[in-house]
């Protein structure tokens, strides 16, 4: 049940116009509000493309210039859609990918063209307007330019046909032409929608509305890909491992590829998931390893491991980064003036230091990636330049179609993390890079917020009950 815009209408009311009492006449409609999601658009073409300098050839210059959004890990979009949407009340997803291992039932679910529609993403269901046709999925690697426009059309006609004053659109096609032709292949699509935005101010001077633009992660490469499945399997059985569809005993180890990243997930016993890590991050084309630990997460890699500590005290999150041996995540230099012991940072202070850095805000998103899902993994892998992870059958048919693969996302490094959010609202003033969990918070009020998440557990309370549960 869809219900999420009555709770935003709070958000136009600032900028209704002040009438003198003298001169009362009836009110001014609230200007509307669309926010506009695009799939794996990334941060450094947006800001390309609106750059002031660039003159008239600028797109968006209504907009105040974009900012980076930095994804969730893996920068993959079950899961950054799911952190961005937290705080609207968006339930959580039920896996990494539309395929995925569920821990309770013991067995691989999903990914098929029925279970990708019968199986509830709870994020997919937020958005007012969305492209929910097979077929239309199927025709956007076709004519992927072409489908992303028409989208664009019959979207902003859904919304100018509706009511609601905040409206929600998603645009998934973008992805798929990203990871088709790369990231610059997105320009005609970005000039589309800038268009598009235009002609319909121009068509409704009386309906006033603002927009806000954003993405959920990036897209990294360049070079053909290579898949590091067959080398990690291999890896995993000289050192007694099975790989298998279900975990049956202690050795037995679940993979789950699915598309084709530049990350990915292992499921494990108990007790496993250090040894499996370590073997992992052994394997050439993976970057590091991570697993969930009693005291944190512990990071491997071939450059060493680390262990990440998070603590709460006084209302402050702060964390900790102590280099075990080596330094996997390149954050040595940071703590140098503090040696190798366990050094506390707070959670702010992580994110101004590390935002700039090959790994954007690591610690928190390593966090994250555990608790994001209803089924979490029991070791993240994150992968080198170059490489990705994902089923045979996807790869060869990526083949057939277009060639390699040079262009995924998935990993810790910022090329397929960084995402971007851009907007007219008024007030609005963007200020660094902006973590996933706190992207749209500047475009709703507190209040708004509280409403939103009381409704959002209500209408689940319901659900609950109609279910019987």
């Amino acid at each position: 049940m869809k219900t999420h815009w009555t709770f935003l209408l709070a958000l136009a009311a600032p900028w209704v116009p002040p009438v003198a009492a003298e001169d009362a006449q009836p009110a001014a409609p609230p200007p509307r509000i669309v926010f506009i999601a695009l799939d794996a658009v990334p941060y450094e073409v947006v800001a390309e493309l609106t750059d002031e300098e660039r003159g008239e050839a600028a797109i968006f210059r209504r907009f105040k210039p974009p900012v980076p959004l930095i994804s969730t890990f893996p920068s993959t979009s079950n899961l950054a859609f799911g952190g961005i949407l937290e705080r609207l009340g968006v339930e959580h997803s039920p896996g990494y990918e539309s395929r995925f291992f569920d821990r309770r039932a013991n067995r691989r679910r999903g990914g098929g063209p029925r279970s990708y529609f019968r199986i509830r993403f709870p994020w997919r269901d937020f958005f007012d307007w969305r492209t929910t046709s097979l077929f239309r999925k199927t025709m956007r690697g076709f004519h992927p330019v072409r489908s992303n426009l028409r989208a664009i059309d019959r979207s902003l006609e859904a919304f100018l046909a509706s009511e609601q004053r905040v409206y929600f659109i998603y645009y998934g096609g973008t992805d798929l032409l990203g990871h088709m032709h790369g990231p610059r292949a997105l320009e005609a699509v970005l000039r589309g929608l800038d268009r598009d935005l235009e002609e319909l101010r121009r068509r409704t001077p009386n309906q006033p509305f603002y927009a806000v633009l954003f993405s959920d992660h990036g897209q990294a490469g360049g070079t053909p890909l290579k898949n590091v499945r067959r080398d990690l399997k291999q890896a995993l059985a000289a050192a007694g491992y099975r790989v298998a569809g279900r975990l049956r005993g202690p050795r037995d180890v679940v993979f789950m590829p699915y598309g084709l990243v530049s990350s990915l997930v292992l499921f494990t016993r108990e007790g496993e998931e250090r040894p499996v890590a370590e073997i992992a991050a052994s394997t050439a084309g993976v970057e590091f390893c991570v697993a969930a630990s009693a005291g944190g997460w512990q990071v491997e890699s071939r450059r060493g491991s680390a262990e990440i500590r998070r603590r709460d005290g006084d209302g402050i999150p702060r964390w900790s980064y102590r280099r075990l041996s080596g330094d996997p995540l390149q954050l040595g230099p940071l703590l140098a003036a503090a040696g190798d012991g366990e050094v506390w940072r707070s959670d702010r202070w992580w994110l101004r230091a590390t935002r700039d850095r090959a790994f954007p805000d690591p610690l928190y998103r390593i966090s994250r990636a555990f608790d994001l899902v209803d089924n979490p993994a029991s070791v993240i892998c994150s992968l080198a330049p170059g490489h990705m992870y994902g089923a045979i059958k996807t790869e060869l048919l990526a083949r057939i179609s277009i060639g390699r693969l040079r262009w995924t996302h998935g990993a810790l490094e910022r090329q397929a993390s960084l995402g971007f959010v851009l907007s007219d609202l008024p007030g609005w003033q963007p200020d660094g890079a902006v973590r996933f969990s706190d992207a749209l918070a500047p475009f709703a009020r507190p209040a708004g917020l509280e409403v939103i998440r009381a409704q959002a557990e209500a209408a689940r309370a319901a659900d609950r009950s109609r279910s019987g549960h």
